[in-house]
């Protein structure tokens, strides 16, 4: 659900975006500019920092959603096969909402990435995805000792593993 929440966030921020975008092109429709080179220069250095915030969410719901997708259904969907007691959430992960969150995910924000104008990021959002999966880490590190309870199987605490990848998420 992390990821999920975060593409709420997303699309909402996106939609905000297209909203500015669509009156600014309105108001500058109706303006009289006379120096064209001026206001192509004003246009570039204007970008919002909402266009800002946006960009970056994109391109880090981008890379997780498809990684998260491939380890759900490779690693997560397997292991919860063997897994005795994990019935509940093998029932969700094949329920609508289950497909929707590890599938249908991918396939928003695939077609996002055809539809939408943000330029190709060529190192500074891979920054922005490690304090992602910081925070994740923090936050279901933080969830386990608070409640007891872990938000997936593999990030058990009582399994040897589970300390590989929780301490994989910090990399």
């Amino acid at each position: 659900e992390w990821n999920w929440n975060l593409m709420h966030a997303y699309l909402f921020l996106t939609s905000l975006s297209s909203l500015h975008a669509i009156r600014n092109r309105d108001e500058k429709k109706f303006a009289n500019h006379s120096n064209k080179e001026q206001e192509y220069a004003e246009q570039l250095g204007s970008v919002a920092i909402i266009d800002k915030v946006v960009a970056t969410i994109f391109h880090v719901l981008t890379p997780m959603t498809l990684f998260i997708d491939v380890v759900t259904w490779v690693v997560l969907v397997p292991m919860l096969l063997r897994t005795p007691g994990t019935e509940i959430m093998l029932q969700y992960m094949y329920s609508p909402v289950g497909y929707l969150q590890h599938g249908g995910n991918a396939a928003i924000m695939m077609i996002e990435m055809f539809l939408n104008r943000i330029p190709d990021s060529k190192w500074w959002s891979h920054g922005a995805v490690s304090v992602w999966n910081i925070l994740f880490g923090i936050w279901s590190l933080a969830y386990f000792l608070l409640t007891g309870a872990t938000i997936y199987p593999f990030l058990d605490l009582g399994h040897p593993q589970a300390w590989m990848i929780h301490i994989s998420l910090f990399f």
